[in-house]
């Protein structure tokens, strides 16, 4: 499946991001997509490195899990699992 823009939030309310610092995103992966595939959210999303991304899973009687953003290069952002 593909990355669905209107599962994808902002947490507005986070000081750090309005102070310039991690931004913290949420989204809803409705299609059981693996999202630590490189590209799989777009570059225009302006996430940044270490940007934390909440997924809540597409069966709601799993945990959300927390990942972060590992790397961006040349528009390619890929992310990992936040241990």
């Amino acid at each position: 499946m593909a990355f669905k823009l209107k599962n994808f939030g902002a947490e507005v309310a986070n000081a750090k991001s309005i102070l310039g610092g991690i931004c913290y995103y949420r989204f809803f992966n409705a299609d059981g997509d693996t999202i630590t595939t490189a590209g799989y959210f777009p570059s225009n999303l302006g996430l940044k490195l270490y940007d934390r991304i909440c997924v809540i899973p597409d069966d709601p009687s799993n945990a959300d899990v927390w990942y972060y953003v590992s790397d961006v290069t040349d528009g390619v952002v890929t992310v990992a699992a936040l241990s």
